[in-house]
């Protein structure tokens, strides 16, 4: 996270959203709520007082949008978080000078209960299994898709337990690989718990005590599981990397993604989801003592879920586990 060193001056919160100052707002935090607003927006077509300015926006406003965040106005979609939504514009609505007044507060306070009361269980993230993922690369077994590595991208994403978005933006100039210490660092630069922006570094030792050169994909059960083999993988066959006797050298490639599609470009929680599923039919991955909810199903938290509970069995430390 680095400050902008063009100006010591500090300006008003308003100024700020104004004029985009983003030593001060993060980049992630700044799209997030463009993100929101532009849903907001959309809400207010879909209830009908779309023709109305935005901003200001009344208490019988926000009962309105919240009674249309509860019903699925919006294509169908019921949102449980209605209320993050309510918190953007609420923020939007004080940067351009109108009054919150205590009418808006309990209007928004009535909503808040609206959009959470009687959704039933929350969607849980279906797991697998990385050894089973590992089998079905050794066996040949992979589904149609545009994601390169892609058994070796899912394993990588769940021994470092990331969520999908996280992956995705990660770029090559963010990994850091010791081939004489054998160990492989990432840095996290945007992630919806870091909400300073700050980012922050993980690393992993080798755990399997293969050798550091290109593994033969019959192996794959030993070397995909570990977190330092597994990135080196994506690191060699996909950018090109070679084994250094330096200290420690960065994956060549700068931002350009690490986790990429044929054609270079970012990939998506849907891609991962799709990927998850079609290799789920064609060889089960998933952990058969596990009982899942029936709302389960592969999606952006797959990867961290699935981590969390294969170091949980290795013996890694509860603590750890949160921390990481």
């Amino acid at each position: 996270f680095r400050r902008s060193s063009c100006s010591t001056k500090v300006q008003p919160p308003k100024l700020q959203e104004e004029f985009g100052a983003k030593s001060l707002v993060p980049l992630k935090e700044r799209r997030r709520r463009q993100a929101h607003m532009k849903t907001w927006r959309k809400m207010l077509t879909a209830v009908g007082i779309g023709e109305m300015p935005t901003m200001p926006f009344t208490p019988e406003g926000i009962r309105q949008i919240a009674t249309g965040f509860r019903q699925g106005k919006l294509q169908g979609k019921v949102y449980r978080s209605g209320h993050n939504y309510l918190c953007s514009a609420r923020r939007e609505h004080q940067l351009q000078g109108f009054e919150w007044t205590q009418q808006h507060q309990l209007a928004a306070q009535e909503a808040f209960q609206l959009m959470r009361k009687k959704l039933g269980p929350p969607a849980r993230a279906r797991s697998f299994i990385l050894e089973k993922v590992a089998e079905s690369y050794a066996l040949g077994i992979s589904p149609r898709t545009t994601i390169k590595e892609p058994h070796a991208s899912s394993c990588m994403g769940s021994q470092y337990m990331l969520r999908s978005a996280e992956l995705a933006e990660m770029n090559c100039e963010d990994v850091m690989i010791s081939w004489q210490e054998r160990w492989l660092s990432i840095r996290v630069t945007s992630s919806k718990t870091d909400v300073s922006g700050r980012g922050c570094r993980i690393r992993w030792h080798c755990t399997c005590g293969m050798g550091t050169g290109l593994s033969p994909p019959t192996r794959a059960t030993s070397w995909m599981t570990c977190p330092f083999h597994t990135g080196c993988h994506i690191a060699m066959r996909v950018h090109g990397a070679v084994p250094e006797q330096a200290p420690f050298s960065r994956i060549p490639g700068g931002q350009r993604p690490f986790i990429m599609n044929r054609d270079g470009s970012r990939v998506t929680s849907a891609q991962v989801q799709k990927f998850l599923e079609e290799l789920n039919d064609k060889r089960s991955i998933e952990d058969v003592l596990m009982e899942e909810t029936p709302c389960a199903k592969f999606g952006g938290h797959s990867m961290r879920r699935s981590g969390t509970q294969h170091w949980h069995r290795l013996g890694l430390p509860d603590q750890l586990l949160r921390r990481l």
